[in-house]
């Protein structure tokens, strides 16, 4: 039998990705720590990929170090943290939905219309939701055609992913941002790249009131 061998260098990023896609969707708790050992039993594999992709998160500053045992932990939220993490979304976001509005292809506005379809049918759990939607909004940036860009997005998103879910549960029931990206997308399939940036930042600065009221 042949098969493919996995290389150390795609066991590393595929550890970096696992532990990303983790913290991004909530699985760990702000404060919580995260040993290498236990890592590297819960995903049945030696310690040194997963020291490397912690190693690499602590230095994307997604990750804190305790000064005391140098294990790395999921850094606590705070209003501070939560305004600052807002304010980057909506300038870096806002920047790649205009440059998106300029850029994209017909190719790929049909397949965020499919997307679209999908996000907005009825039935939908909160947590499918929030998937599709982030899905839906990285395609619009992808589409950027800014690469750095998206990648600072993607850095500034982790953290992002953090408030949500601790703020998850106490989320009021009739908060939504569809409205705004309903006027994003519209923008977007006009070219019209100030609209389309607008309305963006107007749907990232009201999820941001919505998570600081809810700290209150």
């Amino acid at each position: 039998m042949e098969l493919q061998q996995i290389g150390y260098a795609a066991l590393h990023e595929i550890v970096y990705e696992r532990i990303r896609g983790a913290l991004h969707g909530g699985t760990f708790k702000p404060g919580e720590s995260l040993p290498t050992r236990t890592l590297a039993k819960a995903l049945g594999i030696s310690t040194t990929p997963v020291r490397e992709a912690l190693t690499r998160l602590v230095a994307q500053n997604v990750l804190a170090v305790d000064s005391v045992n140098g294990t790395a932990y999921v850094p606590v939220i705070t209003r501070e943290l939560l305004a600052e993490i807002y304010e980057l979304r909506a300038m870096l976001e806002g920047l790649a939905t205009e440059h998106a509005a300029e850029n994209i292809t017909k190719e790929e506005l049909q397949q965020l219309d499919k997307m679209w379809t999908k996000l907005t049918a009825k039935g939908l759990d909160r947590e499918e939701q929030h998937r599709m939607a982030q899905e839906f909004q990285f395609a619009v940036y992808q589409a950027a055609r800014r690469p750095v860009l998206l990648d600072l997005i993607q850095s500034v998103w982790l953290r992002s992913g953090l408030v949500l879910a601790m703020l998850s549960k106490s989320r009021p029931k009739g908060f939504s941002v569809e409205a705004q990206r309903e006027k994003m997308f519209a923008a977007l399939k006009k070219g019209d790249a100030k609209r389309a940036g607008n309305a963006t930042r107007a749907a990232i600065e009201a999820t941001r009131e919505m998570l600081l009221n809810l700290m209150d």
